[in-house]
């Protein structure tokens, strides 16, 4: 995967185009940041720009992308509520984490 910055709004958007080597066309991830009246922050992503690909292969990719955002937000979320994501921290500060 491969991801190049298009649009960067701090402190609340963020555009990104995102492909595979082998895709035949770049896609988009929209990326915004929303204040939440209780105080938390919302954070909305929207994988989009799939048109370019063949239906049978636009369907796969597309259900691939939900389970692989749902993953990295999953564990965002764990990390962001609990400081850590399962040794992560620890991880980086021995020099052995890896990107998600």
């Amino acid at each position: 995967m491969r991801g190049r910055v298009l649009r960067w709004s701090p402190p609340s958007a963020l555009e990104l185009a995102w492909a595979d080597a082998a895709w035949p066309a770049e896609t988009r991830v929209n990326i915004r940041l929303m204040p939440t009246p209780d105080g938390d922050t919302r954070l909305q992503l929207d994988h989009v720009g799939w048109s370019g690909f063949e239906d049978k292969a636009r369907l796969h990719l597309m259900q691939a992308a939900e389970r692989d955002w749902t993953a990295r937000l999953d564990r965002l979320e764990d990390y962001l509520r609990a400081g850590d994501i399962a040794g992560t921290v620890s991880q980086a500060q021995s020099g052995g984490a890896r990107a998600w």
